[in-house]
């Protein structure tokens, strides 16, 4: 999973428990169990209760195998107006992998 963050242009893996704040997005369910609730995916773990502060951006580990096979973080939601690619660029994302 490690590789691909690293994979995702504009993308930082955040590693460290000190650098949570500078989190927009978390990886952080495990949507194998297409039949269960999202809810109960995700394991409350002290590390995510600390997330839930940070960002409202909890993807799926799905998210994370297309974005890395595009190259590029997809979207999160449907956008309203799609921005230009140079637009793009200049969006700098910090993602936390839960792993714990």
């Amino acid at each position: 999973n490690t590789q691909m963050i690293k994979s995702i242009k504009n993308a930082t893996l955040v590693t460290k428990l000190e650098e949570i704040h500078t989190a927009t997005h978390v990886i952080a369910a495990d949507d194998s169990k297409k039949k269960t609730k999202y809810s109960e995916t995700i394991r409350r773990t002290p590390k995510f209760m600390i997330c839930l502060c940070v960002t409202s951006q909890i993807l799926y580990s799905s998210w994370l195998n297309d974005s890395s096979i595009a190259g590029h973080a997809l979207p999160t939601t449907l956008p309203t107006t799609t921005p230009s690619k140079q637009q793009r660029s200049k969006t700098h994302q910090n993602y936390l992998l839960l792993g714990d």
